[in-house]
């Protein structure tokens, strides 16, 4: 069986010294863009159909440039790994499949692009793709249900608990530090106000100085404080149920991506082709089995207008915590 990858020859002294230097990526993923006139592809596409019997469109044309692209360009078909640049020794490239009614979207590997003609390629992606659309895929059918066991690991007992007590469980993007600005602005005025500004002479000057400005900052931001929801007390004779189906709702604060989707307890949903790399805020109904995009504007926080709705229904599996402690 041949080797999926072999050492990179004549690495350069920089591409020997980059992994050492630099950290690993959060995202190894790299976009490119181009716009290019395929007025002549056009005709060649149809007369290469006829003549092979088989329909041959631009994605196979692509997908057949971006092999020869990579095999022309080793170095680009890699990884790192041990601190060594680590080539494969075969051009493959997954291609996406929209799933579900365009709802969902899977993919295939093919592979050795760059040895396979065009033709071959259309009919390779439209059989594959067949299977995957009919879910007699096995890979792809092996991993995705893996993901569709990620929910009920996701819901823990925390959100559990939130969901059961009718709270609305928020999550904010990861790695974006915006949303916690609030906290953030809160400590470095406290900061400058209270810490740089005086020179205590004890710990109980600090103290008395903090509670003066907390008092200021909470009489400033009295209107918004008396806005918010009031506090519930917490009811007698109550006892979470772990194994109970959730219910209510739970808010995730996503951005798009490059195609106006955004991933969703462990399903990729579409917003809107138009609404790329912004904000949307995704409501999951457990009652309605429904999941509903907003758009999100920082500037207009008070505009949340719908741009799609999904049927979800959540896995009805038992709830088991990934810990190594026997659960109570």
């Amino acid at each position: 069986m041949p080797r999926t990858f072999r050492p990179l020859e004549r690495s350069s002294s920089w591409r020997r010294l980059a992994p050492h230097v630099w950290g690993r990526p959060q995202d190894p993923t790299v976009y490119g863009v181009m716009e290019l006139v395929v007025d002549r592809a056009l005709p060649y596409l149809e007369a290469l159909s006829e003549r092979s019997g088989t329909k041959v469109r631009l994605t196979h044309l692509v997908t057949k440039g971006l092999g020869l692209a990579i095999e022309r360009n080793p170095d680009a078909n890699g990884i790192i790994s041990r601190g060594r640049v680590q080539v494969r020794s075969s051009v493959d490239i997954f291609v996406q499949v929209a799933t579900e009614g365009g709802r969902d979207l899977s993919g295939t590997k093919i592979c050795d692009i760059d040895r396979k003609s065009i033709p071959e390629i259309a009919g390779e992606i439209a059989a594959r793709a067949k299977r995957v659309r009919n879910h007699d895929d096995p890979g792809v059918e092996r991993t995705k249900g893996m993901v569709q066991r990620l929910p009920s690991a996701l819901l823990g007992r925390v959100v559990r608990l939130c969901l059961a007590l009718d709270v609305v469980p928020v999550f904010v993007p990861p790695r974006e530090t915006g949303f916690q600005a609030g906290i953030e602005s809160f400590n470095g005025l406290w900061q400058s106000k209270v810490w740089q500004r005086f020179l205590p002479a004890s710990l109980a000057a600090v103290r008395k100085r903090s509670r003066n400005y907390i008092v200021a900052s909470r009489t400033r931001h009295d209107q918004r404080i008396q806005a918010a929801p009031l506090r519930r007390p917490f009811p007698l004779a109550w006892k979470l149920d772990l194994q109970a189906a959730p219910k209510g709702r739970m808010v995730f604060v996503r951005r798009t991506n490059d195609q106006g989707q955004v991933d969703v307890l462990g399903h990729t949903l579409l917003a809107d082709i138009q609404w790329t790399h912004r904000l949307v805020r995704a409501e999951v109904d457990f009652g309605e089995a429904k999941i509903r995009l907003f758009a999100l504007r920082r500037s207009q926080p008070g505009e949340q207008p719908m741009l799609n709705e999904h049927s979800y229904q959540f896995p009805k599996r038992p709830f088991r915590e990934t810990s190594s402690r026997t659960n109570e």
